[in-house]
């Protein structure tokens, strides 16, 4: 079994179908397994563990997955769950963007927003679009991500003083920023849970 599966991400559902949360697949077949999630398949049907291994007996659907989305086991195979429903939370995200250096990262791409291009994690920096020395603030519409060179070249000055142009104008991120922390698109069996839900936990004002 790849152990890259285990480590990618299925979408968790409270039990009124909203979505709450991701965990890594290793997690999502663990609470499917002791009864605290069901699997949901294509159809829109939920799954216990048994009912779900089930589901993928037939080696002709098999053989038609993705098989780095299989789970391999000794005597079955099954897919791995895309998204879970839990059993008994039914509680829901708020619809608000949790301001931290990893989100901005994500946000951004790992991607300098003066010089458009993407560094190492440690060559990176955030940057107050307007300097805290005039009272910028710490908001998602009022930082971004600047390599060291762009960062002193643009110093205390505003973009527009520095002559220095946004790659893009920094916003609160939805959902949708999700797909760089994953690396690729969004599955589609999400979509219809997560359009309308922005990602991740209350945004909160705090220096960095």
């Amino acid at each position: 079994m790849s152990v890259d599966v285990l480590h990618t991400r299925s979408l968790v559902l409270n039990k009124a179908w909203q979505p709450v949360n991701t965990v890594n697949v290793k997690e999502a077949i663990g609470k499917i397994y002791c009864g605290s999630a069901k699997a949901l398949g294509k159809d829109f049907v939920t799954y216990d563990f048994e009912e779900w291994v089930e589901t993928w007996s037939d080696l002709s659907i098999i053989a038609k997955v993705d098989r780095h989305k299989l789970i391999n086991c000794k005597t079955f195979k099954f897919m791995a769950p895309e998204i879970i429903i839990l059993n008994e939370y039914s509680g829901r995200i708020v619809q608000e963007a949790k301001l931290s250096r990893r989100n901005i990262f994500i946000r951004d791409n790992h991607t300098c927003q003066y010089c458009y291009k993407k560094f190492p994690v440690k060559q990176l920096n955030i940057d107050h679009v307007i300097p805290r020395s005039r009272d910028g603030k710490t908001t998602w519409e009022n930082v971004a991500l600047s390599c060291l060179p762009c960062n002193t070249k643009k110093a205390a000055r505003t973009p527009e003083e520095a002559g220095m142009k946004l790659l893009n104008k920094p916003v609160r991120p939805k959902w949708s920023a999700m797909q760089c922390q994953m690396g690729q698109q969004l599955p589609s069996s999400w979509k219809t849970f997560i359009d309308t839900f922005y990602w991740n936990v209350s945004l909160e004002e705090k220096s960095n």
